[in-house]
Order: C-alpha cells, then sequence, then structure tokens
C-alpha cells in the first residue's frame, strides 16, 4: 500500500466543534491534519485553556507512541476537518514508505517537549507580568500571526484573565505598565502592537533578571 492509499483508508471527517479526543480518553492512536484546523485544551482548575492550534501537516497525541497512557488534553476541530487516526503499526508503515511524515513525527515531538518545557518554566514564574505577556504573545502568533497587530482591548484583557485565572484589574495594570514602556500602544478600546518581537525580549529581561 502506497502513501495516498494508506492515508485515505485511515481518513475520518470531523465537523467544527467536534471533539477527536478528551482529557482522560486513553491514548492508543495519533493523529494527522489533513486539512482543517484543531484547537488543543486543557482543564486547569475551573478553566478550559487553549495550549495550541494546529494546521494541516501538523501531528498531535503522538505521546501515544510513547505511552498509551491517558489523554492530557482535549482536541476538537476548530472548523471542518479531515484527520488520520493512526495506531503505532500505521504509522511505523507510513514512516517506511514515506520519509518526509517520519520527519513530521520526530520533529513535531520535539517541539511539543519544548513547547511544554517552556510553558512549565513561565509556569512555575511567580510573575503576573511574565505570564501576561506570554499568554498575548501565544494569542497573537495563533491568531494574527504577522508582525502590526491591531485587536479589541477589552477581548485580549478578556483572553488573558480567562487563560491565567486573573482578575482583569490585575491584567490592565500590567497594560498600562506596557504602554508606558512603549511596548504596546493604546487608543480607547483597541491596542496596537507593532513588533512581537519587542514584547519577548522584554519577557527575556524580566526572567532573567529574577533568574
Amino acid at each position: 500500500m502506497n502513501f495516498d492509499e494508506i492515508l485515505s483508508k485511515y481518513s475520518s471527517f470531523y465537523k467544527m466543534n467536534s471533539y477527536i479526543f478528551r482529557e482522560g480518553d486513553n491514548a492508543r492512536n495519533i493523529y494527522y491534519i489533513r486539512s482543517g484546523k484543531v484547537i488543543l485544551t486543557k482543564i486547569l482548575g475551573t478553566i478550559d485553556r487553549i495550549i495550541g492550534i494546529l494546521e494541516p501537516g501538523e501531528i498531535f497525541g503522538e505521546m501515544a507512541l510513547i505511552n498509551s497512557a491517558e489523554r492530557l488534553s482535549n482536541a476538537k476541530a476548530a472548523e471542518d476537518s479531515e484527520i488520520l487516526t493512526l495506531d503505532e503499526k500505521v504509522v511505523v508503515e507510513l514512516m517506511t514508505v514515506n520519509t518526509d511524515f517520519m520527519l513530521t513525527v520526530l520533529k513535531d515531538m520535539v517541539k511539543r517537549i519544548v513547547k511544554l518545557s517552556d510553558m512549565v518554566s513561565e509556569l512555575s514564574v511567580d510573575n503576573i507580568e511574565i505570564k501576561v505577556i506570554s499568554t498575548i504573545i501565544k494569542y497573537l502568533n495563533l491568531k494574527y500571526k504577522n508582525s502590526y497587530i491591531a485587536i479589541g482591548l477589552s477581548e485580549l484583557i478578556r483572553h488573558v484573565s480567562i487563560q491565567l485565572s486573573i482578575p482583569t484589574d490585575e491584567i490592565t495594570a500590567v497594560f498600562e505598565k506596557l504602554y508606558k514602556k512603549n511596548l504596546i500602544i493604546i487608543t480607547g478600546n483597541n491596542i496596537a502592537i507593532r513588533d512581537i518581537s519587542s514584547l519577548i525580549r522584554y519577557k527575556e529581561e524580566l526572567i532573567n533578571s529574577i533568574s
């Protein structure tokens, strides 16, 4: 069986907002996105926090190849999507007939491990400013992916507050500090960020100052 035949055989279609798996489910398969988008979320306290948005060509659920335990997150379709459901035997077969697929699996596993390490490091830091900036950066990268961004201020404050379970007044205080440092522009109920890299550099400076 060639690569395309394998892809067609194991494809499934998911409507927007339907779950591929839920936190706590048995982890027996990995998944490959042929089309559409997938949101990964994790329950933290009472909040279902977004931890990733995946696009076509990406792998998720890959820890099933290492440890067939329970799922540590939820995965649901962000839009109508075509997803491959692959067990260990099929993954090995795909790697044999297509080296690009093998590299995709390996790269995605490394990327996810690095991302998880970064998240643990940031959450272990008891500094609201660092956490807020990290959440802003992730939100902008996931949703907009460009260098100049202008969005609703209240929308962003609400998103950060929900993700971090921090009151909006504390989030607003951080935004005001970033405004005074010329890292963001606030006009009325809009916020503009000219350069995400400046926020990243400032966050790194904060981390270094307390490490």
